[in-house]
């Protein structure tokens, strides 16, 4: 075995591989692009930025596994040899956790942090655990064991594994059993703003590596000054006062209470400023009218905003010209139009108009949620409309609002009549 790989993609309809160094530098790549746009947004210290590269750096390294290697082999129409007995595949996921208990790792890793590495590593796909110690130490003991040699390229980030404790394999059992079953004990854990954006932020810097997309877009630079001219053009007039003082509560969660047609969108996009934003609407028509209207304000930065919901790859396509028909600089191609529909989903876009069950149902707290709440973070929500979801609804979504704005990020709700739970569960607990 002389590659070890960690992806297949496509390209012209072939397969092709990726190892598991190359998907490696791609999410630090990524890591370093997030870094240069939201380090600021983000705001916390520069050993969580040596964390979260710790966590990329050993996320797949159970992709080592003879099991797996022969999985994607099959695709490319090669075999591997895979010792006798070793017929069920445990996840890489839990296999890479080994690698936390090798001497040379440990010393690498601060001990009040060693936990929500770990885990967030561990626990970065969401499988189940259908193995059992002794099972384990065998894949352990004759399989990744005996592949230390082929991470000799960790050494140019200070890392050098020499040996694999294969001894290790009950440590390990319990300490993932533990985060999988025993809610009680990492309840706090789960809570801690650095453990939320550490785990959230390794799933999309994996899956933008995957995809081969940036995990942040460029930002849109002047706002408050491309809408003033759109303002001025559009409607031959200026900013009134109170969307003007949107530029002074940027800092701040707001409810906006204005009658339809007072121009609460003008308010909320000077809210945003140059931050990453999500503007949240009930159904999809409104969203795609909105997205209509952010498109026609940032006109020449279209390519800036996404459209997020369920029929999104499908809107506009109707609109698009076939090579055919003389495709002209103007118009996306059906190929850029779906690389900027998965672009979107990753979440990278500055701006994005969405339905709010997009964001929202992520706090139900189903695995991988974390990836949401950590965006989220460093965002600004938009909330329009919020008169018209079901009370059930408004109770999710308030509570995310609630938990968001705890982490860091900033909401603007607005509406033309505001619901007293609203009004009980966000301005009288301080929250706006």
């Amino acid at each position: 075995m002389s590659k070890i790989y960690a992806k297949i993609y496509y390209k012209d309809g072939k397969p092709i591989p990726e190892t598991l160094e190359e998907h490696t530098k791609n999410l630090l790549k990524e890591l370093e692009r997030l870094k240069k746009l939201y380090e600021k947004e983000i705001s916390l210290d520069n050993q969580f930025w040596e964390n979260l590269k710790l966590a990329c750096l050993f996320h797949d390294l159970g992709k080592l596994s003879f099991l797996f290697q022969k999985k994607l082999k099959k695709v490319l129409g090669k075999t591997e040899k895979v010792p006798q007995g070793l017929n069920k595949e445990i996840p890489h996921n839990f296999l890479s956790g080994i690698f936390f208990y090798s001497k040379e790792v440990r010393k690498l890793i601060p001990k009040e942090f060693y936990d929500y590495i770990f885990y967030s590593v561990v626990f970065h796909h969401d499988r189940e655990i259908d193995f059992d110690k002794e099972y384990l130490t065998q894949v352990l003991e004759r399989d990744i064991s005996k592949k230390s040699k082929f991470l000799t390229w960790l050494k140019e980030f200070g890392i050098n594994i020499e040996s694999i404790d294969y001894k290790k394999a009950g440590l390990l059992l319990k300490k993932i059993e533990e985060f999988k079953y025993n809610r009680h004990k990492t309840k706090t854990l789960k809570k801690e703003k650095h453990f939320i954006l550490l785990k959230g932020l390794l799933h999309r810097l994996d899956h933008s590596a995957s995809a081969h997309l940036p995990v942040e877009e460029e930002k849109i630079n002047n706002i408050d000054k491309r809408l003033n001219i759109y303002i001025k053009n559009k409607k031959n007039s200026k900013l009134k006062p109170f969307q003007e003082k949107a530029k002074d509560l940027r800092d701040k969660n707001i409810l906006l209470t204005a009658s339809t047609g007072m121009g609460k969108t003008e308010f909320a996009i000077n809210w945003i400023g140059n931050s990453k934003a999500f503007y949240t609407l009930p159904v999809r028509v409104s969203v795609n009218a909105m997205y209509e209207r952010f498109k026609e304000i940032f006109e020449d930065y279209q390519e800036k905003i996404g459209l997020l919901h369920s029929d999104a790859i499908f809107y506009g396509l109707d609109s698009l010209k076939s090579v055919e028909e003389n495709l002209s600089e103007e118009n996306l191609s059906i190929e850029e139009h779906i690389i900027r529909t998965q672009t979107t989903r990753q979440f990278s876009m500055p701006i994005t108009i969405t339905t709010a069950d997009q964001l929202f149902t992520s706090v139900l707290k189903y695995p991988g949620y974390e990836k949401i709440y950590a965006t989220l973070t460093y965002s600004k929500i938009i909330l329009d409309e919020p008169q018209s979801y079901l009370p059930e609804t408004l109770a999710i979504i308030i509570k995310g609002l609630q938990e968001i704005s705890n982490y860091g990020g900033k909401f603007c709700v607005m509406s033309a009549t505001v619901h007293p739970f609203i009004k009980e569960n966000l301005v009288e607990k301080n929250k706006c």
